[in-house]
């Protein structure tokens, strides 16, 4: 039930929500972040490649940008080493709401201030 609800948020953010947050070039940009949301990087590279082979819209470089961010916090890094000890610590009803809360705030403002107008 886990990994199909995990499935189903990732083909929404790359169905729906990239379609908005992208100003340029979303499938491209979506794809890769899909791929990598599913934990292979190296697949999301891929499927880049095969519908950007020249490189034309700068995804593979803007992915790698991010990637500079996401990484230390999310990808293995602060976040994830100190979920453990503040489930403990906070219980996990609330540390499933500040998450919530968390991504709720990150999806408003992709979809709002870095988003299509």
């Amino acid at each position: 039930m886990l990994a199909v609800t995990g499935i189903v948020w990732i083909l929404f953010g790359f169905t729906v929500l990239a379609r908005h947050m992208f100003k340029k070039h979303w499938f491209q940009n979506g794809i890769v972040n899909a791929a990598q949301s599913m934990g292979m990087t190296a697949t999301g590279l891929l499927f880049l490649h095969m519908v950007d082979p020249n490189d034309k819209t700068n995804s593979a470089e803007g992915f790698g940008f991010k990637q500079l961010m996401f990484e230390p916090f999310v990808g293995g890094g602060i976040i994830t080493a100190l979920a453990m000890p503040v489930i403990i610590a906070i219980g996990l009803p609330m540390f499933t709401a500040i998450s919530a809360g968390i991504c709720v705030f990150w999806m408003t403002l992709g979809l709002v201030y870095f988003g299509r107008h």
